[in-house]
């Protein structure tokens, strides 16, 4: 399943995803989508897999989450739904 990382910054979004890069971790840069945040315009989806990789690379980093999605399996039709999975990071 893909998650979407969240973040509050433009600057975090950024250094995540170079830091997951050098990694290795498989990830594909979005747009946030609206119904989750208006904060900062770029997530990043990544498989649920890698998700305690990805946890522990942002916190050796020091850079700040807002939040892990989930898409809704239940969900309106023509509606994007999301479940926040994992919480914000201090």
């Amino acid at each position: 399943m893909k998650l979407l990382l969240v973040f509050g910054t433009t600057h975090n979004a950024l250094a995540a995803e170079a830091a997951m890069s050098v990694r290795g971790v498989a990830l594909e840069v979005l747009p946030t989508p609206r119904e989750i945040s208006v904060s900062c315009g770029i997530s990043i989806q990544f498989d649920s897999a890698d998700m305690p990789q990805v946890i522990e690379l942002a916190k050796a980093q020091e850079i700040k989450i807002e939040g892990v999605y989930s898409p809704s399996p239940v969900s309106v039709p023509g509606k994007r739904e999301y479940i926040k999975i994992w919480g914000e990071m201090q």
